[in-house]
C-alpha cells in the first residue's frame, strides 16, 4: 500500500491534481488495525514487550504507531510532514523483518514434514 500510495501520489502531483480520497482511507484503516496490533501485543506481553528478545522492534513499531496516530488525530503535518512519510514508510522495515521470521518458519516446518 506504501508503494502504491507513493506511486499514485507522484503520478498526482505531476499533473498538479489532488490524490483520491480513497486513498487517505485505506490509510486510516492500515493505522487502525496497527493500533489494535500493538494494543494486543502490550496487553499480552505486558513488561516483556519494552524487555524481551525484540524489545526494539517492539518500541519501533510503538514509536511508528504512534507518530502516525496523532498525525492521522491531528492533521497536523506542518514542517514536520517529511518526518511522518519517513516513519510510515518504515514499516516496510518491519515488514521485512517479519519476512525473515516467515522464512525461518517455513524452513523448520518443512524440515519437520519432511523428517
Amino acid at each position: 500500500l506504501i508503494g502504491y500510495n507513493a506511486d499514485v501520489s507522484m503520478k498526482y502531483a505531476l499533473q498538479q491534481r489532488s490524490a483520491p480520497g480513497w486513498i487517505e482511507v485505506l490509510e486510516k484503516i492500515f493505522s487502525a488495525v496497527f493500533v489494535v496490533e500493538i494494543a494486543i501485543r502490550l496487553a499480552i506481553l505486558r513488561d516483556i514487550f519494552f524487555i524481551g528478545l525484540d524489545w526494539k522492534w517492539n518500541v519501533f513499531d510503538l514509536l511508528i504507531v504512534t507518530v502516525s496516530t496523532v498525525a492521522d488525530v491531528t492533521g497536523f503535518m506542518g514542517d514536520w510532514s517529511r518526518l511522518f512519510r519517513t516513519f510510515r514508510c518504515c514499516r516496510v522495515l518491519r515488514a521485512v523483518h517479519g519476512q525473515q521470521f516467515l522464512t525461518s518458519l517455513r524452513l523448520m516446518m518443512g524440515c519437520l514434514l519432511h523428517s
